[in-house]
């Protein structure tokens, strides 16, 4: 419920930060996949994402603006087992909010590839067993490719993957030994648009 009211405030500011057009000239939305290490687990673990951005205009290149992302890692037991807490681990959910710039290659047409970087802050909570649930959070650094194709003036749709380091870990799940999430990527469809 948190998440959905978290989610929810979020995506109400985004939105009404799209009102002024002059100042914010595309918002949107994204769904797909987001993958997270969780302690030595290999291959990582992937599970449904979805985000919300805001962007304006630094130039004809560049836009640049806040964006959220969502997403949850489902159990497994063959690989995750806490010996130290005697527990399973049977999900974590992720939250994000931080700044993203987007640099378009200089081409003509529709098609608009471009590279992506930001920086977010990440809360997550992990349930190990029935009844543990561990908090904490990082600093994620996304760096990534993608196209978007303009539909029309107005709307735009796009595909983009990003790998999501992380650092400076925090909070009682990375207390002691820790348990790793480093490493990360998303692969995203998204809609936008520019009012």
């Amino acid at each position: 419920m948190q998440t959905f009211l978290a989610g929810a405030a979020i995506g109400a500011a985004f939105f009404a930060m799209a009102q002024r057009a002059e100042a914010l000239p595309n918002v949107g939305a994204e769904i797909g996949v987001s993958q997270r290490a969780v302690d030595w687990v290999e291959p990582l673990l992937a599970g449904f994402a979805f985000g919300l951005h805001a962007e304006m205009d630094l130039g004809p290149l560049v836009r640049l603006g806040p964006y959220y992302l969502h997403y949850e890692l489902p159990s497994d037991d063959r690989y995750i087992y806490f010996p130290e807490e005697g527990a399973w681990f049977a999900s974590g959910t992720f939250n994000t909010v931080g700044l993203r710039s987007r640099f378009f290659l200089p081409l003509a047409g529709s098609l608009k590839p471009y590279l992506v970087a930001g920086f977010g802050y990440t809360w997550l909570r992990y349930q190990l067993g029935r009844v543990r649930n561990y908090g904490g959070h990082f600093v994620e650094l996304p760096i990534g490719a993608g196209l978007a194709y303009e539909v029309n003036e107005k709307w735009s749709i796009s595909l983009d993957a990003a790998y999501r380091p992380a650092v400076l870990f925090g909070g009682q799940t990375f207390e002691g030994d820790g348990h790793n999430a480093s490493t990360g990527t998303s692969f995203l469809l998204g809609v936008s648009f520019s009012p």
